[in-house]
């Protein structure tokens, strides 16, 4: 158990709403029926976020989605899969307790730090952990539907938690699995990830298989520092994705002081992103692939596995919650550019758990 882990596991989290201080709204969602605060449990001081929707303007679409988010999560128990500590009403209000994840998102770390991209063995060592998650996800049934390094959360010992499971889509109902899905996400944000077969909307589908494609994009937004179609409107993601072959990974597209990328980085990326979604590896076949061998040897020797991605986060800092809630950072450091903007992002874009 890490330390981050150890911490969580000493407090109580209780349905009462005197046993959190919420200290700082930093984001909306819902289309603004969403609040989030940065907050703290009282009796263990433990930063948390809470999320607290105002049931009475929430609209039948947007309750329909929360209700799905609220039972998925509470089915899922895995150590890199975003946890919901519990959620209760109070009054109009359904308040739920999160897990206030230091470093933000990868897409967080990209703006505060990594503009050009992360480096390699920091985007490998993320990724394995994403793609455990996604085993366990597709193992048990559920296509998470928007796999984003947005939604890839990272707290201050290095652990990493796959977020955003609001669009998550059941493959098992009633007992039975469906070979394939139709539904089609709500949310456009999500569109440059989103792989081809889900836009075909036709009677063949879609699988747990997307999601290995939108693996391969947010590979190459952690790569690059940018999103692939992200310049592109809606209409015209939709238009490539469907008549053009997806973009490789390559150095083409980096600073001249870039380091390469490595052969194995280039295959894994290529298997993601393979038109044919039957040609794409399973989560649990890309957990052996080479690409992650680098982050086994340089972990091999340190105590802490965790502790490899907080060293190669530098000089990108974890945010210090009596900081960010009270405003007493100086001006000017990283610390505090990343919570300045942590303080204007909206549920949708930026803070989607």
């Amino acid at each position: 158990m890490t330390e981050s882990s150890a911490a969580k596991a000493d407090a109580t989290f209780l349905p009462r709403a005197d046993d959190y201080c919420c200290d700082l709204k930093i984001a909306t969602g819902y289309d603004g029926a969403t609040d989030v605060y940065l907050a703290h449990h009282v009796s263990s001081s433990l930063p948390l976020i809470v999320r607290r929707t105002n049931l009475e303007i929430l609209s039948p679409e947007n309750l329909e989605e929360l209700q799905n988010e609220l039972l998925v999560s509470g089915l899922l128990r895995h150590e890199c899969i975003m946890p919901y500590y519990v959620n209760f009403v109070v009054s109009h209000q359904l308040w739920v307790v999160l897990p206030f994840m230091e470093f933000g998102s990868c897409s967080d770390v990209i703006n505060a730090g990594f503009k050009d991209g992360l480096p390699e063995l920091l985007i490998a060592a993320i990724l394995r952990d994403v793609v455990s998650a996604l085993d366990y996800l597709h193992g048990l049934g559920y296509i998470h539907r928007s796999v984003t390094a947005r939604h890839i959360m990272i707290d201050r010992y290095g652990g990493v938690r796959l977020a955003g499971l609001r669009n998550v889509y059941a493959t098992i109902k009633d007992g039975t699995r469906e070979r394939a899905a139709h539904h089609f996400p709500a949310h456009a944000v999500t569109y440059p990830w989103l792989a081809g077969e889900i836009f075909q909307q036709n009677l063949a589908g879609y699988n747990q298989k997307s999601d290995i494609y939108s693996l391969g994009i947010t590979a190459l937004e952690m790569a690059y520092g940018r999103v692939p179609y992200g310049d592109l409107t809606a209409t015209q993601v939709m238009l490539l994705k469907l008549t053009a072959d997806p973009p490789p990974l390559s150095d083409d597209y980096t600073p001249d002081d870039h380091p390469p990328f490595s052969t194995p980085f280039k295959q894994f990326v290529d298997a993601c992103l393979r038109t044919d979604p039957s040609e794409r590896p399973t989560a649990a076949k890309l957990l052996s692939h080479p690409f992650f061998r680098q982050v086994r040897r340089q972990q091999s020797s340190r105590e802490s596995p965790q502790s490899m991605i907080v060293d190669l986060l530098y000089p990108v800092l974890p945010m210090d919650p009596s900081k960010v809630a009270h405003k007493q950072g100086s001006p000017g450091t990283k610390e505090n550019d990343l919570a300045d903007k942590m303080k204007s992002m909206t549920m949708e874009t930026k803070w989607a758990f």
